[in-house]
């Protein structure tokens, strides 16, 4: 079975359920919309590192999800979809957790003072009225802390109007890394992901392709700002309304990208960069076909890591001689295959 692992920047401590066990640490196995609800309440206040597994199926939700930490509680939060029922090991290989606001929500709020870790979900129709992030709003107020995104799927979200990042908003002041996210045919007044961090952010391995927008008015797939620096590698921003890349920040290098356009400031540096049709298979798909020039394309040992162990679709992250650029690697879709949520 694969095990993927996530390391507390301070403590060394595993982040993801299914590993060593971690000292002074409550873990939670759900399979509803309340029971998730329910242990997200209970980790804000309760001292510990909190590891909550959510098992495979959609959550229709009619209301937020929220965790807003207490104070003093600068604990671990890790939220990790694709358990089996019972939540008996590491996630699965196969089978997503869909969190559905039904155009009527934002699926989660996170207001953190200590280490997150989000992996394996599927956000689609979110909706929220307030505030900026159509399914992810997270705030990190810790400095000292580090903020992991990987290997989830935001598909036809819609941030309110006025506000940025129509699949997710992120505002860390410590570390930051966005692996192996696809993120498809959202909208915002902004862009489709809206980061404003102030430490090391890694955005490596993601897809951002198809998303607009609000009213065809605005900076299109990834608009970043903060003080930090930003180290993007091996993503796809491809075909995004607007800009592809929005650089309110001046402090990014890229490399082993394709991209199709970058506004406002230019690169800090440039290697290997590419902008060329991805090469994608089907009408609404966001895999690579076998002749993709992005295949074996990527670079292996970016800053921050290619991307954890495991692709948007729970497979390995490097397969054949070097990993693909994005955040599908291409023979585990031929196993299971993906396509985006409608």
């Amino acid at each position: 079975m694969r095990v993927c692992s996530l390391f507390h920047p301070s403590a060394g401590a595993v982040l993801l359920a299914g590993m060593l066990p971690i000292v002074h640490a409550a873990t939670f196995c759900v399979d509803n919309s309340a029971s998730l609800a329910s242990a997200l309440i209970t980790a804000q206040s309760n001292s510990q590192d909190d590891t909550i597994n959510v098992v495979v199926g959609t959550y229709l939700l009619g209301s937020e999800l929220e965790y807003t930490a207490a104070s003093g509680e600068t604990y671990t939060l890790n939220i990790i979809g694709g358990h089996a029922p019972g939540c008996p090991g590491p996630p699965a290989t196969s089978g997503n957790t869909v969190l559905d606001g039904q155009n009527l929500v934002r699926q989660l709020t996170i207001a953190a003072k200590g280490s997150v870790g989000l992996g394996y979900i599927t956000f689609v129709h979110g909706y929220p009225t307030l505030y900026a992030g159509g399914a992810l709003n997270l705030v990190n107020t810790s400095s000292t802390s580090a903020t992991y995104v990987f290997s989830n799927v935001f598909v036809a979200n819609k941030a309110a109007d006025n506000n940025s990042g129509g699949s997710m908003y992120v505002s860390s002041q410590g570390d930051v890394h966005l692996w192996s996210n696809i993120v498809y045919a959202n909208s915002g007044s902004a862009a489709a992901g809206y980061l404003s961090c102030d430490g090391n952010t890694y955005i490596n391995g993601n897809t951002f392709v198809g998303n607009q927008p609000i009213n065809h008015v605005g900076l299109g797939g990834l608009d970043i700002t903060g003080s930090g620096h930003y180290w993007l590698a091996n993503n796809i921003l491809w075909n995004n309304e607007g800009y592809d890349v929005f650089d309110q920040n001046g402090s990014v290098d890229y490399a082993y990208n394709d991209i199709g356009v970058i506004g406002n400031y230019p690169p800090l540096s440039t290697s290997h960069e590419l902008s060329v049709d991805p090469g994608f298979t089907g009408f609404f798909g966001v895999s690579l076909a076998p002749d993709s020039p992005l295949v074996n394309a990527g670079f292996d040992n970016p800053p921050g890591g290619v991307g954890g162990c495991c692709d948007a679709n729970h497979g390995p992250r490097v397969v054949g001689q070097h990993v693909d650029i994005g955040a599908l690697e291409t023979d585990v879709l031929f196993r299971n295959g993906y396509e985006p949520v409608p």
